[in-house]
């Protein structure tokens, strides 16, 4: 017999899976943090901040944000997420897109380090999730932190 699942059910359950999931990391001495990358105040933007935001307190991950202006430097991009490949506090990244016009998105997505990449943005991560598609291997979207 075919059981409805309703949505709230299935968030709730998918945040007490993960906040027990982030409290055995902490006591093995990892508190994980999301870093969220975001160049201006787009609302789309914003929103999707909010619930990211949200949704991590919930389950007790840290946050790290990198907030530019609009008119940041592609340099200063790269950069930023240089130092967050490098800094091992940061466990995963989400990266606010599309960026501005003068920012190579190409770039950025070849500057990500691949195991911080949450979002599927990098080659790898892309080919990654192809080959476990074509192989059969479920696999797990990122967005559902928002």
């Amino acid at each position: 017999m075919a059981k409805i699942l309703k949505g709230k059910d299935v968030v709730d359950s998918l945040n007490a899976k993960l906040s027990a999931e982030i409290e055995e990391l902490k006591a093995k001495g990892t508190a994980p943090v999301l870093g969220i990358m975001r160049v201006g105040e787009r609302p789309d933007d914003l929103s999707y901040e909010r619930g990211a935001l949200k949704r991590a307190e919930k389950v007790g991950m840290g946050i790290r944000q990198y907030i530019f202006p609009e008119d940041v430097s592609e340099e200063e991009i790269l950069k930023a997420i240089e130092d967050i490949n490098r800094d091992d506090s940061v466990h995963g990244v989400l990266i606010l897109r599309p960026l501005p016009k003068t920012i190579d998105d190409e770039k950025v997505r070849k500057a990500l380090a691949p195991e911080k990449d949450i979002d599927g943005i990098t080659d790898e991560s892309q080919a990654g999730r192809l080959q476990r598609q074509r192989s059969g291997i479920p696999s797990v979207h990122c967005r559902s932190m928002h």
